[in-house]
């Protein structure tokens, strides 16, 4: 008699400790989308050998499902890109930087009921993202970045000057092209493409007009004070060739270069503090202007001080002038 009630309570231990209850979200594929739906949810399971480690193995399910979705919406927007030459590179983009940086902003949730099995000693648990709930944390995100294009957008419909004009559709192209942009947009679309579609539309649609309206080659002509043995007028040249501008000897629009040498003479010779004055004319009005300074130069022999402050202004135009006239605002 001992035998058999022993052999019953055994059985009734077992059977309770490695079964969930039948609703469950662990007992079958029903009871999980009846807690987890997958019209409001990102659900994943994890399993491991301790609640921590079934979290993380949570957590990797939901990256992998990001990472197979955002690859998709990355080349989606490579190929627009490559279709309609609204940038002028290929973007490449980091899948896992793109799904740690969004994870993070929602904060995924655990289930609160974690089922552990006492038979294999494995726990079982659910990450998951409420997809309402984070909408309400993405929208104003997204919305200030739409925004901010169609402010740029509306800002170059009515530009009227040339050189303005093709620096603020450069501008908005570095802008849209800026990782913190792409990364939003793609993501936004893997978890909200419905809700997204009439702002990404409208994105592409303007990034496409922006695109047919930039000039292609924009003519310009450099003025330069008192260059030494045109090394600022090399420097200049190079550099405006690679933003795309035809340097010729007369052009509506400008660059008027000041330098000013600030010398300073010494017993040991002849000391600059060398530095520039850009501006940018368009039909004799001032567009725009800059200044640069470059690193303190000196020398015994006087040509030689002075070839070195050039070379130091020339240095300072190449690696700082195109990204100063692209983040300095243009009014």
């Amino acid at each position: 008699m001992s035998k058999i009630l022993y052999s019953f309570i055994l059985l009734l231990i077992l059977s309770c400790a490695s079964v969930p209850s039948v609703n469950h979200w662990s007992a079958s594929d029903t009871a999980f989308q009846n807690q987890f739906p997958r019209n409001g949810n990102i659900a994943m399971q994890g399993k491991g050998e301790t609640i921590e480690a079934a979290q993380t193995n949570a957590i990797n399910e939901i990256s992998q499902y990001f990472s197979s979705q955002v690859t998709t919406y990355s080349k989606q927007n490579e190929q627009y890109i490559e279709t309609n030459n609204s940038l002028e590179s290929k973007l490449q983009i980091e899948r896992e930087v793109i799904i740690s940086s969004q994870m993070q902003l929602f904060g995924v949730r655990f289930a609160s009921d974690a089922f552990y099995d006492k038979k294999t000693g494995v726990y079982s648990t659910v990450a998951y993202i409420e997809i309402n709930e984070a909408w309400k944390l993405f929208e104003p995100v997204l919305n200030e970045k739409y925004n901010e294009v169609e402010r740029q957008y509306k800002d170059i419909k009515s530009e009227n000057n040339g050189f303005n004009k093709f620096v603020k559709i450069s501008k908005i192209q570095g802008y849209v092209q800026n990782s913190e942009f792409q990364n939003s947009f793609i993501f936004g679309q893997v978890l909200f493409d419905i809700r997204l579609k009439s702002k990404t539309d409208n994105l592409y649609s303007m990034l496409n007009d922006i695109a047919q309206m930039k000039p292609t080659v924009s003519d310009i002509s450099i003025e330069i004070s008192n260059d030494f043995e045109n090394i600022l007028i090399d420097a200049f040249t190079e550099v405006f060739q690679l933003m795309r501008f035809n340097t010729v000897d007369h052009s509506a629009t400008k660059c008027r270069v000041t330098v000013d040498l600030n010398e300073t003479k010494a017993d040991i010779g002849i000391m600059y503090y060398p530095s520039i004055t850009i501006e940018f004319k368009t039909n004799n009005s001032v567009v725009t202007k800059y200044s640069l300074k470059a690193e303190r130069e000196g020398a015994v022999n006087p040509n030689v001080a002075l070839r070195r402050a050039y070379g130091s202004l020339a240095e300072s135009v190449r690696q700082k002038l195109s990204n100063l006239i692209f983040t300095t605002p243009v009014s």
